[in-house]
């Protein structure tokens, strides 16, 4: 994730501007967890609306849509099994 501090480096930068990290952490961020990618994009794409954060979950296949990398939707929880019943009386 330190993709924009090493290239500053190499351009001889001493300074790198946070909105660059900011973008650049973006990608390695959406592989790693798609919540933290949407909040930290919305902050750095500024989202103003709501109708902002479903246009980035729809173009970037968010949440287990087809084509989607990084984390997925939690896997369903385990069933109970029928087992004897119990009768406290």
């Amino acid at each position: 994730m330190l993709g924009a501090g090493q290239d500053a480096c190499a351009l001889g930068s001493a300074k790198v501007p946070s909105q660059e990290v900011g973008l650049a952490i973006l990608g390695p961020l959406h592989d790693l967890d798609e919540v933290a990618y949407l909040r930290f994009g919305s902050v750095y794409r500024s989202f103003s609306s709501i109708e902002d954060f479903e246009k980035e979950i729809r173009n970037e296949n968010l949440f287990g849509g087809p084509g989607t990398t990084g984390r997925k939707t939690a896997p369903d929880p385990p069933q109970p099994t029928e087992g004897p019943s119990h009768d406290v009386s």
